[in-house]
C-alpha cells in the first residue's frame, strides 16, 4: 500500500513539474509577443506622426523638425530616432541621430515594414515606408527605437514569471510534504 502512495506522489510531482515547465514556456512566449506588439504599435504611431509632419511641411524637409515635438528626438543618442530620405539620399534626420544615419535598407515599399539594425548607441528596431504626397517626390520615411527598452521590459516580465512560478513550486512542495 505504501508503494502505491509513493508512486502516486512521484507521478503527481512529475506531471505538476511538466505542466509548470510547459506553462512557463507558453507564458514567456505569450508575453514576449505582446511586448513586441506593443513596441511595434508605438513605432507605427511615431511613424504616422512623421508622415503627418511631412504632409504639413509643404515639401520643405527642414520644416519637419518643427512638427516632431518629442524631446527625445532632440537629445543625441536618446534611443528615439527618425529620418527622411529622398531620391538624392538623406534629406533630414532627428537631432538624436546626431552625426549618423540609419543603415541602408532594402527598397522600401508603400506599406510600412519593420527592420532591425545597428543604431548610433546599440541595436534599433524601426519601421520605414515609401511615401509620396500629392505630386511630390517619393520619400523613405523611417522611425526607430532602441531595443534596450524592449529588452529591459522583456527581462522584467521573465523575472516576474520566474518568481511567480518559483512561488507556486515552493507552495506545491510544502503542501505535498
Amino acid at each position: 500500500m505504501r508503494s502505491l502512495r509513493s508512486r502516486a506522489i512521484v507521478g503527481g510531482v512529475v506531471w505538476t513539474s511538466v505542466c509548470l515547465i510547459l506553462g512557463g514556456i507558453a507564458l514567456f512566449s505569450f508575453f514576449d509577443s505582446i511586448t513586441l506588439k506593443r513596441f511595434d504599435d508605438i513605432l507605427i504611431g511615431r511613424h504616422l506622426q512623421l508622415v503627418v509632419a511631412i504632409s504639413n511641411s509643404g515639401d520643405n524637409p527642414q520644416m519637419i523638425e518643427a512638427f516632431m515635438t518629442d524631446p527625445a528626438y532632440d537629445r543625441p543618442y536618446s534611443g528615439s530616432y527618425w529620418q527622411v530620405a529622398g531620391p538624392g539620399g538623406v534629406l533630414v534626420t532627428s537631432q538624436s541621430l546626431f552625426d549618423t544615419v540609419f543603415p541602408e535598407e532594402p527598397m522600401a515599399s508603400t506599406e510600412p515594414s519593420f527592420w532591425v539594425g545597428p543604431g548610433p548607441a546599440g541595436a534599433i528596431r524601426g519601421v520605414h515606408q515609401l511615401v509620396s504626397l500629392d505630386d511630390g517626390p517619393p520619400w523613405v520615411v523611417s522611425v526607430a527605437e532602441s531595443l534596450t527598452n524592449l529588452d529591459r521590459e522583456r527581462n522584467q516580465i521573465r523575472r516576474n514569471l520566474i518568481i511567480a512560478f518559483g512561488l507556486i513550486a515552493a507552495l506545491g512542495c510544502a503542501w505535498a510534504s
